[in-house]
């Protein structure tokens, strides 16, 4: 997923299923739901809060007792 970040934030413009494609997700709305378990949100949120200098880190994993 970081290395999805990392495209997101060197090409601004990039389509949700490139994206995905190319860090080896076949499919694109999964791509998105890991992508929005691990960040909070959907890619084009991370690319929209990106823009604007919001800083996005990643989520602590919950633990299940």
């Amino acid at each position: 997923m970081k290395a999805a970040c990392h495209i997101m934030e060197e090409k601004k413009c990039v389509r949700i299923s490139e994206l995905a494609y190319s860090v080896g997700y076949n499919d694109p709305k999964y791509f998105s739901s890991c992508f929005k378990k691990e960040f909070g949100m959907v890619p084009t949120e991370y690319i929209e809060h990106f823009a604007q200098g919001i800083i996005v880190e990643e989520e602590e994993p919950i633990e299940n007792n």
